[in-house]
């Protein structure tokens, strides 16, 4: 799965996404909108793919299609806070531990500072790739490189994860793992 730079769609096209994926969901909530109401909700999301995938999560979780912000500012907030309300704990958990890597990690990184079973970190990583929470990067040395979605980086500075310790204490635990990575590459040379 490559990372495509969606951008906004037409108003039409965005209409079009909203439907189909609605027809794996069938949200009657929204199947039974208009044409002009759907074109008002997607012109709201701003026509952003991602937003309006997040928006239909946040109706299939039980938001109500009249709750959606008309401010375009509070948009990504509204989708992507219902999104994280509804994260299962160990999702959050890796989510706070990712988002204290400041460039691309992998996943036997994140299962060494989880410490938690590299195939569980995988499964769980996989669900916040599927959710665009993260994205996945260019292969280096066979190993699947991830990082933070660019949408969401300004987002989740807003939102605590968990209590300031807990990323000093992730930090600290990033910082340990990467020194002891460099001194295990010297003793190899």
């Amino acid at each position: 799965g490559s990372n495509l730079k969606l951008t906004a769609l037409m108003p039409e096209e965005s209409i079009i996404l909203l439907k189909d994926i609605n027809k794996s969901k069938l949200l009657e909530e929204l199947e039974v909108l208009t044409d002009d109401r759907l074109h008002d909700i997607v012109e709201n999301l701003n026509n952003s793919p991602l937003y309006i995938k997040w928006f239909i999560e946040s109706i299939a979780r039980g938001k109500s299609v009249d709750v959606l912000p008309k401010d375009q500012t509070k948009i990504a907030e509204f989708c992507f806070k219902g999104l994280i309300e509804n994260l299962e704990k160990e999702e959050k958990d890796i989510l706070k531990i990712v988002n204290c890597f400041n460039d691309p990690f992998t996943v036997i990184q994140i299962s060494h500072v989880a410490s938690l079973p590299i195939i569980q970190v995988d499964e769980i990583v996989q669900k916040l790739f599927r959710k665009s929470l993260i994205k996945k990067n260019i292969v280096r040395n066979s190993s699947q490189m991830f990082s933070i979605a660019n949408d969401i980086k300004p987002l989740l500075k807003d939102i605590t994860l968990g209590e300031l310790q807990d990323t000093l204490k992730i930090e600290a635990d990033i910082k340990e793992m990467r020194v002891a990575g460099k001194l295990a590459a010297e003793v190899l040379e």
